[in-house]
This record gives C-alpha cells, sequence and structure tokens, in this order.
C-alpha cells in the first residue's frame, strides 16, 4: 500500500514541477483570454 501513495507524492510532486516550469501554458489551458500585461 505504501508503494502507491510513494508513486501518487511522485507523480504530485512532477505535476507541481511541471506547472512551475510552464505556468504560461498552464494559465492559458484555464484561462485562454488573458490580458496583455499577464502574457
Amino acid at each position: 500500500m505504501k508503494k502507491y501513495i510513494f508513486n501518487f507524492i511522485a507523480i504530485l510532486s512532477m505535476l507541481s514541477f511541471f506547472v512551475g516550469y510552464n505556468p504560461t501554458s498552464i494559465g492559458n489551458f484555464y484561462q485562454p483570454e488573458l490580458p496583455d500585461e499577464l502574457k
């Protein structure tokens, strides 16, 4: 059971790293129409 929890935490850390590494694409994915100041 601990292996599944460890894999879940590893996937969450990878996703958080991807969000921090690519904030513009994530922001455009959730908010396609952003003001010009945020681009």
